[in-house]
């Protein structure tokens, strides 16, 4: 009897000994995760930056400024299970030659997983991953740089369709001096897919006391007779009318408008029929 119970015993301690020693399965961490493989030069300065959740932005270093030269920077988006990644660029202006940012699915950095490669002006693009995460690498030359990107991403249920925001956004009355900004993106909703018909958005932008507002034009369409946003100076449309804008990008008398003073306040309205994709509006602090 003895001689049973520890025989059971021992096969149990050995059984124990073996499941404990087993390999467990990885389980991909980006916030630990860094391979010398992606560093291009001894000299070149290279940053990780992990982003996750359900929806949020990335831009690149030093937006609105121009990014640094020399530059390796990989960002890794993780959604949560059975999710997949998609990212809307609301701007993107890179050196076309030589500054790129190329998207991946998962978090390998190699030809076969490539998603899409950007550079140029690729404002309005978007990319969508299979799985839940997505890698993004973007690597400047020497010199040349220019502005880079502004992005935002949102986790999608895999077995659904991206669907994006129709309605306006708020537009904070009840407080004027509530929030300033010292830089930003405005679009019409939906952008860059169909904005509404029928829509009546209010977009009330505030910097610092002192400072003036600096509004660029990234992207530009709507129903030139009916469709229009107007700009004007100060908290609501009491104040001088800057602009009146509607047609294509190509047709608007200017691409850059500045707002001498600390508050713009804009109007965009449709009518009920004929929409297109809108406008994406960057706006910066300026002295």
């Amino acid at each position: 009897m003895f001689f049973c119970d520890s025989f059971n015993l021992f096969l149990l301690i050995s059984l124990f000994a073996l499941i404990t020693a087993a390999p467990k399965a990885a389980i991909f961490d980006p916030r630990e995760h860094f391979d010398p493989r992606h560093q291009l030069s001894p000299s070149i300065t290279t940053r990780n930056v992990t982003l996750d959740g359900v929806s949020g932005y990335l831009t690149s270093p030093e937006f609105p400024n121009n990014y640094p030269d020399n530059f390796n920077i990989i960002y890794y988006i993780l959604a949560p299970d059975g999710y997949f990644v998609h990212i809307t660029f609301y701007t993107f202006h890179t050196e076309q030659c030589c500054d790129i940012l190329r998207v991946y699915e998962g978090e390998e950095i190699d030809s076969k997983n490539l998603l899409r490669e950007l550079s140029g002006n690729q404002t309005g693009i978007v990319v969508e991953s299979q799985g839940n995460l997505m890698t993004l690498q973007f690597v400047t030359d020497l010199a040349n740089s220019d502005i880079g990107f502004y992005a935002t991403y949102q986790a999608v249920l895999g077995d659904t369709k991206f669907s994006p925001t129709r309605t306006c956004p708020p537009t904070p009355f009840n407080d004027y001096d509530s929030t300033n900004y010292t830089y930003g993106i405005d679009t019409t909703p939906a952008w860059p897919y169909p904005y509404t018909n029928n829509a009546n958005c209010q977009y009330w932008l505030k910097v610092s006391t002192g400072r003036k507002i600096k509004l660029i034009i990234e992207s530009f369409w709507t129903e030139k007779c009916c469709d229009f946003l107007y700009i004007y100076e100060g908290y609501d449309t009491r104040g001088p009318l800057l602009a009146t804008l509607s047609g294509s990008y190509e047709e608007l008398p200017q691409h850059t408008i500045m707002v001498e003073t600390n508050v713009v306040f804009m109007v965009f309205s449709s009518d009920l029929e004929n929409n297109g994709p809108g406008f994406s509006i960057l706006f910066e602090e300026a002295i």
